[in-house]
């Protein structure tokens, strides 16, 4: 007998004495990891002095590396409709008749399905492989699926007992699917979060398809939506009983009274994102009635609140918002044509100035930069935002042609001169950011070396005394206390 043999002999009869260690989170027992995945490795170490070193390479491995490894995983197909890399490691384990590999498939907790290259002859087989990974993923708890025909799909997602989060994006017939089916699975889990997202042409096709998933935005235990179907809203809207949403995130809206009605039905929203709301859609307001402003304190756990700009006209005060973050509507010509985007701030934004806003910490993307001097809030932004900790600006600059022109440093300079006049003191406010862009689509990169030959004639400090971190773009700096 070889030395070699000789050891690996006295690392076996070692290994098979050893007791799997106990895991714990906190004060909860976790289930133990199988000797067999020790014995294996260990048993290939020729020095006993190796074990303990060993030993805890393994622990970590089987306990944390794994783990995290298949914790998230993305099925895709390459431009050529081939399976990517990493479903193609999926595959293989997928194939083996080893149980300790198969294993692995317990630890998936998050998958994400996308399909959108791959040929109608590849699509069914890709597909069923993609379903069989789910079936051999019992603990699956969120997915993600795209581009992929729902009927197998549907009864696949049904046998996942532990999912709680469902987000469909449909671009393609998903026709054949029965209502029966969407029941069974709607039965089947316990969904806290579903999402639907369906392409343009999918909604000009099939213009009732989205309403046939209504069923699943009324589980029960539903605290997040999302859709970007108006039909879908409205179907959920016709219902006599509504889950107690958290989070409600919306593509679309048609008629903004309409939408105000809703959201008052569901007092238990904490965060309200609309997203794509496009500025024709809403001047469209034929009865008048939201010209005085929906008040916002008829939602009472509003904490969070994403809109286009024009809703800041719309919606008004008193609330209890921590955070407002402007966005881009569907139509970005409209930026030019609404009147918000001058450079003052206007009474007009009942949302920002109806009152003052007591618990707001995170203002975002703000439009406007300057208030007039005669206004209530002018150079006293302190007691209009007793708490704002983070302040930041999404400005577009003039770059119009003609010999009134004034280059963009010159702007800049402007900028934080009427900054500086307009917000200051404001000593609770930590974190500033200017975003300046050139056009609606192109950020002008701002010269750092510049920046730094600027800054210290503002002394941004003397104004924002507790200012740690100031940015322009992708430059960012920090503060010295």
């Amino acid at each position: 007998m070889t030395e070699t043999s000789a050891s690996n002999i006295l690392s076996i009869s070692v290994t098979q004495e050893w007791s799997s260690p106990e895991r714990r989170q906190g004060h909860q027992q976790l289930n133990l990891i199988p000797n067999e995945i020790y014995h294996e490795i260990l048993s290939n170490i020729d020095e006993q002095n190796d074990l303990p070193s060993a030993a805890l390479t393994c622990r970590f491995f089987a306990s944390v590396i794994i783990p995290q490894t298949f914790r998230v995983i993305s099925i895709h197909t390459a431009d050529n409709g081939e399976l990517t890399t990493w479903p193609r490691l999926l595959k293989l384990i997928q194939e083996t008749s080893n149980p300790r590999a198969a294993s692995f498939f317990s630890h998936v907790r998050q998958v994400t399905i996308r399909l959108p290259y791959s040929p109608p002859s590849m699509h069914t087989s890709v597909l069923r492989f993609s379903e069989d990974i789910l079936l051999k993923s019992p603990n699956v708890e969120q997915l993600i699926v795209f581009d992929i025909q729902l009927p197998n799909m549907i009864r696949t997602i049904s046998g996942l007992s532990k999912l709680s989060s469902l987000e469909l994006h449909l671009h393609d017939d998903s026709q054949d699917i029965t209502d029966a089916e969407i029941t069974s699975c709607v039965f089947s889990l316990r969904l806290e979060s579903f999402e639907l997202y369906l392409s343009p042409e999918m909604q000009d096709r099939y213009p009732h398809l989205a309403g046939r998933f209504i069923p699943f935005a009324l589980s029960p235990h539903l605290r997040k939506f999302g859709t970007d179907s108006w039909e879908m809203v409205c179907g959920f809207a016709s219902q006599t009983t509504l889950p107690p949403l958290q989070e409600v995130t919306l593509w679309e809206v048609e008629d903004s009274l309409f939408l105000y009605r809703l959201l008052c039905r569901i007092p238990t929203l904490v965060n309200l994102e609309l997203t794509g709301v496009s500025l024709v859609k809403f001047q469209q307001d034929p009865t008048g009635a939201g010209r005085a402003g929906l008040p916002l304190s008829s939602l009472p756990n509003l904490r969070r609140l994403v809109i286009p700009p024009h809703f800041v006209s719309l919606l008004t005060g008193p609330h209890s918002l921590r955070e407002i973050q402007f966005t881009e509507e569907t139509d970005p010509d409209a930026r030019f044509e609404f009147p918000f985007w001058s450079p003052d701030l206007d009474a007009d934004m009942k949302l920002l100035f109806s009152s003052p806003c007591p618990d707001v910490e995170r203002l975002e993307f703000l439009f406007c930069v300057t208030v007039s001097p005669g206004r209530t809030w002018y150079k006293n932004m302190g007691q209009w935002f007793p708490k704002l900790r983070r302040l930041s600006f999404e400005l577009l600059l003039d770059f119009s042609e003609g010999e009134d022109y004034v280059d963009f440093a010159t702007q800049i300079k402007n900028v934080f001169e009427s900054f500086l006049n307009t917000w200051g003191p404001l000593r609770t406010l930590h974190k500033l950011d200017f975003i300046f862009n050139r056009t609606l689509e192109e950020e002008y990169l701002v010269d750092g070396a510049w920046i730094e030959s600027v800054l210290p004639k503002y002394n941004f400090r003397n104004y924002f005394p507790n200012l740690t971190e100031i940015g322009f773009g992708r430059y960012r700096r920090t503060i010295a206390v």
